[in-house]
């Protein structure tokens, strides 16, 4: 049987470079590396392994190892994607990485997928650039300062401007988590956005069962 690194090579190209355009479409202000984070987030290993099995690509391997390798389950469920671009052409494919890979996006923090490692200075680089004050952190409130469980609570400003507020139970790490809802609400990627522009209908496997017989003489 041929070997299908070529299909897989094709539905890679088409994943990544579809996801880039949507997340770029979807955060038009979050920089690059925040999208790379995303990106590199919903095209995981374990991400790709675990949409395969739940839609059933396990039955369409051939593999002389048991159990079937993560990565020989990513490359067949690239495949698909390959084979679907080869067949039915790139709006078919790009739908259904819509459908499969970005639809894992629903109810995610995408926040949490950008690590960030110095969220005030990354503020208050953005601000310079704006022409703005830089960020001043402030204590909003606080409780239990002198208790074992205290609580801060910490507003970044700029120009007298609140850009967030974030609590925690010591001081750095309340400015810390302050200035990166400041920056998400610089990169509208904040809680309370409007929803992922994603259709909630699901396509089956219908649209791709004509692909079995193509992808088993290409495996």
């Amino acid at each position: 049987m041929q070997d299908n690194t070529q299909l897989a090579e094709q539905g890679w190209e088409v994943t990544t470079n579809y996801i880039h355009r949507f997340l770029k479409a979807e955060f038009p202000l979050l920089p690059d590396e925040g999208v790379k984070a995303i990106h590199d987030y919903v095209t995981q290993e374990n991400m790709l392994v675990w949409i395969a099995k739940h839609l059933g690509v396990k039955d369409l391997i051939r593999c002389e190892s048991f159990p079937v390798p993560p990565s020989v389950t990513k490359q067949v469920f690239l495949a698909i994607i390959g084979a679907v671009n080869h067949d039915q052409g790139m709006q078919r494919a790009e739908m259904f990485v819509h459908d499969f890979v970005v639809a894992q996006l629903v109810g995610k923090d995408v926040n949490a997928m950008w690590d960030v490692p110095n969220p005030m200075g990354m503020l208050a680089e953005i601000l310079q650039k704006e022409g703005r004050g830089e960020p001043e952190p402030r204590i909003i409130n606080q409780s239990g300062v002198n208790t074992v469980t205290p609580v801060f609570c910490v507003g970044v400003y700029s120009d007298k401007e609140l850009l967030g507020e974030a609590s925690g139970d010591t001081m750095p790490l309340a400015v810390e988590e302050a200035a990166r809802v400041a920056l998400a609400n610089m990169f509208k990627t904040h809680e309370g956005r409007k929803p992922l522009a994603l259709d909630t209908r699901l396509k089956t496997m219908a649209e791709i069962a004509g692909k079995t017989d193509y992808l088993e003489n290409k495996s």
